[in-house]
C-alpha cells in the first residue's frame, strides 16, 4: 500500500483497512454498496460522513489491494456528504481474502 498521505494518522489507516475487509466479504457474498453517511435506521437520513475525504485515493488504494476495481463515490448534499462504495461481485474462479493478501486469479480455501 502507498504510505498515508501526509495529515494521514494511523486510525485513518485502520478505517481504510476495515473498509477493504468489508469489501472482500461483499465482494465474496455477491457484490453490493456500503453506504457512509446514512443512518442505519428506518426512515434513513443522512448524517454526513468525514470518511475518506479522497475518494480517488480511496479508490486507487483499493485498486492497489485488490483484484478489481471498487469505485468510490461521494455525493454532498446539503445535509451532508455520503460516501458509497460500489463493490462488484469477485472474479468469476477467485477467491478474495481479507488478510491483506488478495488471491488474484486462483481459488483458495
Amino acid at each position: 500500500m502507498a504510505p498515508p498521505a501526509r495529515g494521514h494518522s494511523a486510525k485513518q489507516n485502520d478505517q481504510f483497512d476495515k473498509l477493504l475487509e468489508y469489501c472482500v466479504a461483499l465482494a465474496n457474498a455477491g457484490g453490493g454498496k456500503i453506504i457512509l453517511g446514512v443512518t442505519d435506521r428506518r426512515p434513513r437520513r443522512i448524517v454526513g460522513t468525514a470518511a475518506f475525504a479522497e475518494p480517488g485515493r480511496t479508490e486507487a488504494g483499493s485498486h492497489d489491494r485488490l483484484p478489481h476495481r471498487i469505485p468510490v463515490e461521494e455525493v454532498r448534499r446539503a445535509d451532508g456528504r455520503v460516501v458509497i462504495v460500489h463493490v462488484p461481485p469477485r472474479p468469476a474462479g477467485t477467491a478474495c481474502r481479507s488478510t491483506g493478501d488478495i488471491s488474484k486469479g486462483r481459488v483458495t480455501s
